[in-house]
Formats: structure tokens, sequence, C-alpha cells
């Protein structure tokens, strides 16, 4: 039921990421088996949003997206890829996200 998904906006505006998403998430996906479908398709539509050319991300949406990337529950696969999509944007401000120390290893140690 694609209303019970996060919007893109929901995640990357929230104030209160881990009450707001990471909670919400976890209720939705988590159970006898993962929900990678789920997952796959938020990550599509955050990424459609973030690397939108005239989307200039704040620093708190930025935070969101770390902290996205960060979830331990999503896929070490959908993870990198949503890394790539991000930093191979044309949106340089994206790419600041690997600038993050554990970003960076989880990203590298999955390559």
């Amino acid at each position: 039921d694609m209303q019970l998904l996060l919007s893109p906006i929901e995640i990357l505006d929230t104030e209160y990421f881990e009450k707001e998403v990471e909670n919400r998430l976890y209720d939705l996906v988590v159970g006898d088996s993962l929900r990678i479908d789920i997952l796959a398709t938020i990550c599509t539509q955050l990424i459609e949003t973030a690397t939108n050319m005239n989307f200039q991300p704040t620093d708190s949406q930025l935070e969101n997206l770390k902290s996205f990337i960060k979830l331990d529950f999503l896929p070490d696969d959908l993870r990198l890829t949503f890394a790539q999509d991000l930093v191979g944007s044309e949106n340089k401000r994206l790419k600041t996200i690997l600038m993050d120390a554990e970003i960076g290893r989880l990203v590298l140690s999955r390559v």
C-alpha cells in the first residue's frame, strides 16, 4: 500500500529522524522477512528527489540523508547503490555526504 510509504519530503524535512523516519520505516519493513521491495521504492523516490537539479539540500536535509544511509536495516546493496547515486549526481552538495567518516567506511567496505 503506497499510502504507508514515507515520502521523500517527509524523510528530508523531518526534525526527528529516529522517531519520525527510522522507527516508522522499521515497523513497516522489518518483520518475518525484510521488505526490500518497500525499501527499494523509498530509495528510488528519495534519489529522484535529491538528484533533481533544482534541489539544493539544507544542512539538516543532508543530515537526514546521512541518517538514512546509516540505517542498520538497510541492506548493503541498497545502501551502496543509494550512496553511489547521490555522489554520482550533478548536484555537488550531495557529494559532501562522503565526507562523513562512517558513511565512507560503510560504502568502501561494501565495494
